[in-house]
This record gives C-alpha cells, sequence and structure tokens, in this order.
C-alpha cells in the first residue's frame, strides 16, 4: 500500500511540473513575440517564479519531520500545485502589458507626418539622381497629352517621385485607363526611365520598363511613350493639348 501511495505521488509530482513547465513554455513563447523580445521573456519568467515561491511561502503547512517533509505529503504536493497556478497567472496577466501601445489620434497623425516627410526625401533623391535634361523632362511632362489630333488624351502627373498617368478622353469603345510608373534614374540625354508599378491594362505589369521622350521644337512639345516590352514598337507618340 505504501509503495502504490509514493507511485502515485510521484505520478502526481511530475504532471504537476509537467503541466507548469507546459504553460510556462507557452507563456514565454507569447511574450517572445510581444515588442520587448528577450527582456520581455525575463520579466515573464521573473515574475511568474515569484508568484509560485510567494504563494508556497504563505500558505499555511502542517509540521513535517526530516523523514517526511510537508512538500512530500499530498497535503504539500497540493500546496505545490496551487504555486504553479498562481504562477502561471500572474504570467497570463503579465503578457497583455506587454502588447504595443494602442494607437491614438495624435500618434496616428505624427506616423502620416512621418511617412509623408520620407515620401518627399525619397522623391527629393529620386529627382537628384537624375541628369539636367531628365529633371527638365520631369518639370515639362505634366498635362495633357493626346494622340493625333487629341481625339485620345492622356492626363501625367508627377506625385511622390512618380509619375502618374490616366486617360481622360477616349474614343467610343475604349476602356478606361490609368498607370502609375516609378522613376528610375539613368538613361540617356532628355529620356526618362520608369519602371510600372500598376495598371489598369492587362498587358502591363509590375515591373516593365518604360522610356519617355520629350522634344520641343518651333513651340511644338512631343512625348514619345515607349514600353521596352514591346519589342520593335516605336511607342505611342504624344502631342500637347488644351
Amino acid at each position: 500500500m505504501k509503495a502504490l501511495n509514493r507511485i502515485l505521488w510521484l505520478v502526481t509530482f511530475v504532471a504537476i511540473i509537467g503541466v507548469a513547465a507546459a504553460f510556462a513554455w507557452l507563456a514565454l513563447g507569447v511574450a517572445e513575440d510581444k515588442r520587448g523580445g528577450w527582456v520581455a521573456i525575463t520579466i515573464t519568467l521573473a515574475v511568474g517564479i515569484g508568484a509560485a515561491i510567494s504563494q508556497y511561502i504563505v500558505a499555511p503547512k502542517i509540521v513535517g519531520s526530516p523523514r517526511r517533509p510537508f512538500w512530500m505529503s499530498w497535503k504539500g504536493l497540493a500546496t505545490l500545485f496551487l504555486a504553479c497556478v498562481a504562477g502561471a497567472g500572474a504570467m497570463s496577466l503579465l503578457l497583455p502589458l506587454l502588447d504595443p501601445t494602442v494607437a491614438t489620434e495624435d500618434t496616428v497623425v505624427g506616423d502620416g507626418d512621418r511617412t509623408r516627410a520620407e515620401i518627399g526625401e525619397a522623391k527629393e533623391e529620386i529627382i537628384a539622381a537624375l541628369s539636367p535634361a531628365q529633371r527638365s523632362v520631369v518639370q515639362a511632362i505634366p498635362g495633357l497629352w493626346g494622340e493625333a489630333g487629341c481625339s485620345v488624351v492622356y492626363e501625367f502627373k508627377m506625385q511622390d517621385g512618380g509619375l502618374m498617368i490616366e486617360r481622360v478622353r477616349k474614343e467610343p469603345g475604349m476602356s478606361d485607363y490609368a498607370m502609375t510608373a516609378a522613376l528610375v534614374p539613368g538613361g540617356e540625354g532628355d529620356q526618362l526611365n520608369a519602371s510600372i508599378a500598376r495598371s489598369s491594362d492587362a498587358g502591363e505589369t509590375e515591373g516593365q520598363a518604360l522610356i519617355f521622350t520629350y522634344s520641343r521644337a518651333a513651340g511644338e512639345e512631343r512625348l514619345n511613350w515607349r514600353n521596352l516590352t514591346h519589342a520593335g514598337y516605336g511607342g505611342t507618340k504624344l502631342e500637347r493639348c488644351s
């Protein structure tokens, strides 16, 4: 009978330690994903151990003996279980406090201002990397450009270091068109290089290279729009429209 009692005690003890270790492992894994990283793990573990020890110390105990200490009794085992539960509960209560701070109106506005500033800096860096001739194209290209006779018209806009093109006048049967391209430093002379970011045309995909060539002679402005993916195609020739 005593042997069976010891076996049951040992199984219960191992189960308590196993459950406590499993919960601690899960809690520490969650803490690792928090903003604090290893600092959060250390704090969470310290709080859990401290709570467990405190619970065990303050719990009422019966007097033991050298041959049979209190913690080896069934009441001592129950006290150990309660201590583990107290430590696990303390760790659980601490985890929400490690979450990032909730966004407020001030933080949203601040983040927006920083984002706009970063975009502005990126735009200036792109423009600065262009040659003087290409910077002239950037200044000249915004506005309305159309195919011969301006029956089909596109509006060109420079925004945030990129080029936005939208078809604002079309012939019957033509679909809407909008495309955004990022400027790419490089090229020769008055050629402006760009890379498609997104387009409403299924034939234009992200990353396709574009070249815009601007010219002005005798008061007439011309713009050639070419997609390098279309080999052998000379590009779309546009003229300034009012």
